[in-house]
C-alpha cells in the first residue's frame, strides 16, 4: 500500500467554478497594481489553497496569467496614459497660476504707483 504524498494532503481540492463566477485572486508581488477596478480581464488562477494568478506583461512573452478581456498583456509600463493625463494637466495648470500671479502683482504695483503720484 502507497502513501500519498504529504503535498497532496496540504493542498486541499479546488473550489468548483461557474464561469464568470467571482473571487478572490492573489497576485504575486505588487502586480495586482496594474490591474484597474471596472476593467474586464481574462484571469488564468493556479490553485494553492487559494487562487493565485499573476500579469501576462508584454514584454515577456513567456509570462501567462491574468490578460485584458480581449487577450491583449497588461502593460506595466511606469508611464501609463492616466500618469501622462496627470503631467499634462499639471504642466497646463503651472503657467495658468504663474499668469495669475504676474498680473496680480503688476496691479499691485501700478495701485502703489498711482496712490504716491497723487
Amino acid at each position: 500500500m502507497t502513501q500519498p504524498s504529504s503535498r497532496a494532503q496540504s493542498t486541499p481540492i479546488p473550489p468548483l467554478l461557474a464561469p464568470g463566477q467571482s473571487v478572490d485572486v492573489h497576485y504575486s508581488g505588487d502586480h495586482a497594481k496594474f490591474l484597474r477596478v471596472g476593467a474586464s480581464y481574462r484571469v488564468e488562477v493556479l490553485w494553492v489553497g487559494y487562487f493565485r494568478s499573476d500579469v501576462h506583461v508584454a514584454s515577456d512573452p513567456c509570462s501567462s496569467g491574468t490578460v485584458y478581456a480581449n487577450g491583449r498583456p497588461i502593460s506595466t509600463s511606469s508611464w501609463t496614459r492616466s500618469h501622462l493625463a496627470a503631467i499634462v494637466a499639471v504642466f497646463a495648470a503651472v503657467p495658468l497660476l504663474l499668469l495669475v500671479i504676474l498680473a496680480t502683482f503688476i496691479r499691485l504695483r501700478r495701485r502703489a504707483r498711482l496712490a504716491r503720484s497723487q
